[in-house]
């Protein structure tokens, strides 16, 4: 019996030259990989190492064409003395201190193939720049908001690729990492007073609640590597018109198509388009119903607010066309 070890990975030492880009050492393409065959060694079973191993490389190996058949015919290519032997494969996802799994199924050949690829700024860069050409984006970014869980790599590429996006944290996600540090229900209420004030007034009037509660809490919210400007309505800008918070947008999504994401990597494609083209034609099919300009639930929305400002303030006209509105909340504050 042999044994032998698959590492698959972008291998940017090698700088193997990739389809459709001109410089390898600097993009990631996650449809194609190196491979790394370790063979002519032996697994060291106490901390499962490959040890006194051969190493073969196999470059520009597209993840969709990958089988556990390609991988045997792969390897059996190698050395004449492979052929007519039963193989052991294992593989190792990451650095080489990571634990080996057997590669058994073809789900693991995929996994081995495209997992290694991780979140950098790398790739990131490269999804952004597909995305802007998909979705058109234009004057680098301008005019675009861009919400994350602030995942590695990401603000540096957005940085790059669309400096002038408007770049926003999920709240949830701010909330969640808060309340490691400051548990409670009372504490997670405020962040949120907070993070939903859409003025200054309010937005201070919050801050100083929290500083009264704890003011390590505060420190943690003011602090510079969390920008207000990236996560409270208050300080958000008024040329585009998005106050959102959250990006369930996203984690709907990603719930959406999770049965599809459990398959090898064309059948997940092809069952994500599926429930993609579905989910079109039904929400085409509802819009075409409605009749006011305002869809209904912002239509909702704005009944709420219109009830919400009648109770928070009072109006005071004049002969002009201009009146003055004083809060009730905030009797120092007037607005015209």
């Amino acid at each position: 019996m042999k044994v032998v070890q698959l590492e698959g990975a972008v291998d940017k030492k090698k700088k193997a030259k990739l389809d459709n880009f001109d410089d390898a050492s600097s993009s990631i393409h996650p449809d194609y990989f190196t491979i790394k065959v370790y063979h002519g060694g032996y697994i060291e079973h106490e901390d499962s190492k490959y040890i006194g191993a051969t190493v073969s490389y196999y470059d520009n190996v597209d993840k969709d064409k990958m089988s556990l058949t390609e991988v045997d015919g792969m390897v059996r290519g190698i050395k004449s003395e492979y052929v007519g032997t039963r193989i052991d494969y294992w593989y190792s996802i990451g650095s080489e201190e990571d634990a080996m799994s057997k590669l058994n199924n073809d789900s693991n050949v995929i996994r081995m193939c495209c997992m290694e690829s991780q979140e950098s700024k790398d790739s990131w860069d490269w999804f952004l720049r597909l995305l802007v050409k998909d979705l058109e984006i234009t004057r680098d970014g301008s005019g675009w908001t861009f919400i994350s869980d602030k995942q590695k790599g990401l603000l540096p590429a957005c940085e790059v690729v669309v400096p002038l996006a408007e770049h926003r944290f999920c709240v949830r996600h701010l909330s969640t990492n808060f309340n490691k540090l400051f548990p409670g229900k009372v504490f997670k209420d405020q962040v949120w007073a907070i993070a939903k004030a859409t003025t200054m007034a309010y937005y201070t009037k919050e801050l100083v609640l929290m500083k009264q509660m704890d003011p390590k809490a505060y420190d943690w919210l003011t602090d510079p590597l969390r920008p207000q400007k990236h996560w409270s309505k208050a300080h958000f800008g008024t040329t585009l018109k998005c106050d959102v918070l959250l990006n369930n947008l996203c984690e709907s999504f990603n719930a959406f198509i999770l049965p599809a994401r459990s398959k090898p990597v064309i059948s997940c494609f092809e069952g994500i388009m599926v429930k993609m083209m579905k989910m079109i034609a039904m929400r085409r099919d509802k819009i075409s119903k409605v009749v006011e300009p305002i869809c209904p639930k912002p239509r909702e929305l704005l009944k709420k607010n219109k009830i919400k400002s009648a109770t928070d303030c009072i109006p005071y006209g004049s002969s002009s066309p201009q009146i003055e509105v004083e809060s009730l909340e905030d009797p120092s504050m007037w607005l015209t």
